[in-house]
């Protein structure tokens, strides 16, 4: 195999797990609530992001195969079942590629052009450049595609964060913060709200994507030993910087002003316009946009490689299972590409942009809650049919039920509320559950007309799994 196969360390793991799941364009919504946020960050990070980590970290070690979660599901369920996880997690993919797009145009032209923010032929322009330009990058392989996602992670997330805290420390000790409107610590619209179960859900949406760097497993220098450390760090470094940076935005900005896409400028504008330095707000904006193209990218290339090996057990077409010598899915990516320009231009032209953006987010939290309950259903399966199997990493037996049980409440809470309309989404009830529900059962049918190949026995294919 090639040295450029075996060039992730569990650094690089970790730093493409931290820029598949820190999206910035979160932290606006969280910010609405103050320290409040802080308890959601907690109670998600409890019963979500830290059972589904675990789980993935058991899966992954022992099972380190390339092909990452097709693998997992396939070793439980078999091909089938395998193929229709790994294509909810090409249509997830889909779905939050159009939502860091969406989030990417916005900051741009909120910076160029604010008056520009309700122009949907611009927003969709700037999108579309940036989506055919980063898939063509993508298509000429991973070496140059992952320095662009560990560019955004540090130039576009980590950087920008510190940036965000620091200035809202100076923001407080110039006199301007008013620290009791952030600190001040209501939970009762835990209890009395309904939209504190859309807050949760949004919250549990921005831990997802842990499992991501599993994709790139096999290209590890050392899979079992380095993705168990990748995992444990990445959760503690993203926890503590969506914690600081909410916060930090919460001190800044009076909290029923905060723009739920727009808020990351807003944010560096007040600060700046405060100062006179008005300029070099344009820059850190700047700087969010590569933080953003750098999330955008690891999404693009990640599922897409992800479903390749259901061609090891399924029919593909020849031009659509084609590999170029740079070992990239060329046909996928193509298509991936013009399904987000059909969806971004079908729902961008019936929705306003923030109406646009809340829809995504409700069908990528269906396709991403569906994937983890394979995920969870995949590892409890697995401890019975391969009980034997040796575990590199190994949830502890007196903690394996609570985990893969809470795993599974947090999962089904978060799917139920998903098919119920946010305040921001205008028409009748039933319209909203009919275009959800129709939408996630036809996006879930191509799977099933995909003839599959004579059968092979389990172990021969695993190790023909390992090829790719």
């Amino acid at each position: 195999m090639s040295p450029q196969k075996k060039s992730l360390g569990y650094v690089s793991l970790a730093l493409l797990n931290i820029s598949a799941i820190i999206s910035l364009r979160h932290l606006p919504v969280m910010a609405q609530y103050g320290v409040g946020s802080l308890f959601f960050y907690c109670i998600a990070a409890l019963i979500f992001l830290i059972p589904i980590a675990l789980i993935c970290a058991e899966l992954a070690t022992t099972w380190p195969d390339r092909g990452g979660l097709y693998n997992w599901i396939y070793q439980g369920f078999g091909p089938r079942i395998a193929f229709l996880v790994v294509w909810w997690s090409w249509m997830a993919a889909i779905v939050t590629i159009l939502l860091n797009l969406i989030f990417l145009s916005v900051t741009l032209a909120y910076t160029i052009a604010p008056a520009s923010l309700d122009n949907k032929a611009m927003i969709n322009a700037i999108s579309l450049i940036i989506l055919y330009g980063l898939t063509l990058i993508n298509i000429y392989g991973m070496r140059f595609s992952s320095l662009i996602s560990l560019i955004g992670v540090i130039a576009g997330t980590i950087i920008p964060v510190l940036l965000i805290t620091i200035l809202a420390a100076i923001w407080f000790f110039s006199g301007y913060g008013e620290i009791h409107a952030v600190t001040k610590l209501d939970l009762s619209f835990v209890f009395n709200s309904f939209s504190s179960l859309f807050f949760f859900a949004a919250v549990v949406l921005g831990f997802s994507g842990i499992e991501l760097a599993a994709f790139h497993v096999a290209d590890a220098k050392d899979p079992q030993r380095d993705y168990s450390k990748a995992i444990f760090l990445s959760v503690v470094l993203i926890i503590l910087l969506y914690m600081i940076s909410t916060l930090a935005i919460a001190l800044v900005l009076p909290l029923k002003e905060i723009d739920l896409i727009a808020g990351l400028v807003q944010f560096f504008n007040k600060f700046f316009e405060k100062f006179g330095l008005q300029y070099i707000s344009k820059l850190v904006s700047f700087t969010l946009v590569i933080g953003t193209i750098g999330g955008i990218n690891t999404w693009l290339i990640s599922p897409s490689k992800g479903i390749f090996p259901a061609v090891e057990h399924f029919n593909f077409p020849s031009w659509l299972s084609y590999k170029n010598k740079y070992d990239v899915p060329v046909s996928l990516l193509v298509i991936q590409a013009i399904i987000c320009t059909i969806i971004l231009l079908l729902l961008s032209n019936s929705q306003t942009i923030q109406q646009s953006f809340w829809m995504f987010t409700a069908s990528t939290t269906q396709f991403v809650i569906l994937i983890y309950l394979f995920m969870i259903a995949a590892v409890v399966r697995l401890r019975f049919l391969q009980p034997n199997t040796i575990r590199p990493f190994r949830i502890p037996d007196k903690w394996f039920s609570l985990t893969t049980r809470t795993a599974f409440f947090s999962c089904i809470l978060v799917l139920f509320v998903s098919f119920i309309p946010a305040e921001k989404i205008q028409g009748s009830l039933f319209a909203y559950e009919l275009f959800f529900t129709l939408g996630l059962i036809l996006m879930s049918l191509p799977p099933f007309f995909f003839k599959k190949k004579q059968e092979k026995n389990r172990e021969f294919v695993v190790t023909e799994i390992k090829k790719y």
